[in-house]
């Protein structure tokens, strides 16, 4: 991504699964918050059996974290979990806490319809 290492430092997850996205930063000197939606599956025993850190989160409420946290927003599947779910949840809401939560001039990398390639979005 031409991303020097001491630009990111502490990087969000949004939808964790397993942590396998905080597990291939192993060797990069980077912290990693691994969040599960609220709605999926309990992964978080996967996440802790790993020695990583992560929580529980409701996408559709604000994030319990300082303002501008994070260097690095990794989403893979996000916003098609919310879309599906029908839970009144709209995808400028999600946007607007990820706004909320990053740093200015901060890396996204959107993941989300098997048919739309990755996206790194610079907010």
């Amino acid at each position: 991504m031409n991303v020097k290492e001491t630009e990111v430092r502490n990087v969000m997850d949004m939808n964790a699964l397993y942590g396998g996205f905080a597990a291939a930063l192993d060797n990069v000197p980077v912290w990693v918050m691994n969040v599960v939606p609220s709605s999926m599956k309990n992964t978080l025993s996967g996440i802790y059996d790993r020695g990583l850190i992560g929580t529980f989160q409701d996408w559709c409420e604000p994030f319990s974290s300082y303002p501008r946290t994070y260097d690095l927003l990794h989403a893979n599947y996000l916003f098609s979990h919310y879309k599906n779910q029908g839970e009144g949840c709209l995808l400028e809401d999600i946007m607007l806490e990820m706004d909320r939560l990053t740093r200015p001039l901060v890396m996204s990398v959107l993941k989300d319809y098997p048919t739309v390639p990755t996206m790194v979005m610079c907010i």
